[in-house]
C-alpha cells in the first residue's frame, strides 16, 4: 500500500511553529517565578558568591516587597478568620 508522504511545511512556517511552541508560556512562567522569593534570592546569591559583587539593589527590593506583601495577606486572612470563629 502505498502512502504519500507528508507535506513540508515551508521552513518559516516551522521556525514559527517552533518558536510559539517555546514561548507560548514563558510570561505566564515569568510571573510565576517573579512572584517565589526564591528567583530573586538565586540572583542575589549568583552576584554575591559567583560574581563576587554587591547583591543589586532590585533584588533587595523584590525581596522586602514579597516579604511585606505576604505579611500583609497573612494579617488579613488571620483577621478574617479571627472574625469567623469570634462571631
Amino acid at each position: 500500500m502505498y502512502l504519500p508522504a507528508e507535506p513540508k511545511l515551508p521552513v518559516a512556517t516551522e521556525a514559527a511553529l517552533a518558536a510559539a511552541k517555546t514561548t507560548f508560556l514563558t510570561w505566564p512562567a515569568w510571573i510565576v517565578g517573579a512572584l517565589l522569593p526564591m528567583t530573586h534570592t538565586i540572583k542575589g546569591f549568583q552576584e554575591l558568591l559567583l560574581k563576587g559583587g554587591p547583591v543589586p539593589g532590585g533584588v533587595w527590593f523584590a525581596l522586602i516587597f514579597l516579604s511585606l506583601l505576604s505579611h500583609g495577606l497573612a494579617g488579613l486572612i488571620m483577621r478574617r478568620q479571627y472574625r469567623k470563629i469570634a462571631n
